[in-house]
């Protein structure tokens, strides 16, 4: 059995949403032994689709234990205090009035462990005029300003200012949470080495996201400019995602070399001679003559043919993969990244993986 980081880590995951259980998967993944608390009537993590909800439950849950738990009833109390004095680390994302009906803080709980690593993940965390708000994937997602940005620069002018704010596919708010999470709780445990103490770590589902935003924070504090998904990318064209004869590429071209490249990945048309288009910032200013050309003989084109003569001439494109792609990109392939994972009915289907590769053991194998 090969040699796994956090192997003796006894973790507890007393979680509603994707996020406690994603940060506990992760570290199950490094070798803790996580132990799921289930609530009655819980079914899993969030409120999904029966089919989504059974392969999303075995994905979080693959390599963890689980109890039933009432904490309502005396005897589930009891027994969450004897697993709590044998916890490492108890990872939860309760909304608040059962958080503080059950005294899931650090101040109750440092008695009965003074060496737990509380990890709680919230909306906009357990402290703050918010704290007490209950808030969905989809509401964090939006006050977070990501959904003012979305969508992005899709191929041209035409029909973006009917665009309303859109949320980003997935459960992006509650990975990123967890992500965020696993490591901040990582980071106590490494603290508790030297201090000799347990901690709370607090995490706001709503500050996880806003790295996300560094760039139009950037440009709005030192231009004054406020973002949106309608400001195009100053002085770039063609700029966008487009569609090919096989799906979609994204171009990106901020140079005249680069410009140079396309114009002779295209044959040299005619139309390139055109002085609307003769510099950057010329093609920038027509960008709503040029989109529709570079448009017509993108779509003659797969995106395997484009990125190829792309990078011969070091032209900036890039294929946009559909979730299918991924299962036969080479990248992931090389790198095993999908994981097989089985649910309750004996069915098996590749899952992701962890993004690191570490050269004395493999993410999700042993315990």
């Amino acid at each position: 059995m090969p040699e796994v980081p956090l192997r003796g880590l006894r973790v507890l995951e007393l979680g509603s949403t994707v996020a406690a259980a994603y940060c506990a998967r992760l570290l199950a993944g490094f070798g803790a032994g996580v132990t799921r608390l289930e609530l009655p009537g819980q079914s899993g993590p969030g409120d999904y689709a029966p089919v989504v909800q059974k392969a999303l439950s075995a994905y979080l849950n693959a390599g963890k234990e689980s109890v039933a738990l009432d904490l309502n009833a005396p005897s589930g109390r009891k027994l969450f205090g004897e697993l709590l004095a044998g916890a490492d680390v108890l990872i939860e994302d309760l909304p608040f009035e059962l958080a503080e009906k059950w005294g899931i803080n650090i101040h109750s709980l440092e008695p009965v462990n003074p060496q737990l690593i509380l990890t709680s993940i919230s909306p906009f965390g357990r402290s703050g005029p918010y704290r007490a708000y209950k808030a969905n994937e989809l509401v964090v997602f939006h006050m977070s300003g990501l959904g003012y940005m979305t969508p992005r620069e899709i191929g041209g002018r035409s029909g973006r200012e009917k665009w309303e704010p859109l949320k980003g596919p997935g459960q992006i708010a509650y990975f990123y949470a967890g992500l965020s999470a696993a490591g901040a709780t990582m980071c106590a445990l490494l603290a508790r080495e030297r201090i000799k103490k347990g901690q709370h770590v607090d995490i706001a589902i709503l500050e996880c996201l806003l790295p996300l935003l560094r760039r139009e924070l950037a440009v709005y504090l030192y231009q004054g400019i406020i973002p949106s998904r309608f400001t195009r990318s100053r002085g770039i064209a063609p700029l966008g995602i487009r569609r090919c004869r096989d799906g979609y590429v994204f171009v990106q071209i901020m140079e005249e070399r680069q410009w140079q490249g396309f114009v002779e990945m295209m044959d040299n048309p005619e139309w390139a001679k055109d002085e609307r288009f003769k510099d950057q910032e010329s093609r920038y200013r027509n960008c709503e003559a040029l989109d529709p050309l570079v448009n017509a003989w993108l779509s003659q084109h797969s995106k395997e043919e484009i990125c190829r003569e792309a990078q011969k001439r070091k032209v900036p494109f890039a294929a946009v993969n559909s979730l299918e792609d991924l299962f036969t990109f080479p990248q992931l392939v090389e790198h095993q990244y999908f994981l097989p994972v089985s649910t309750e009915d004996g069915r098996s289907f590749p899952a992701p993986g962890c993004p690191a590769k570490f050269s004395t053991f493999r993410w999700g194998e042993g315990r």
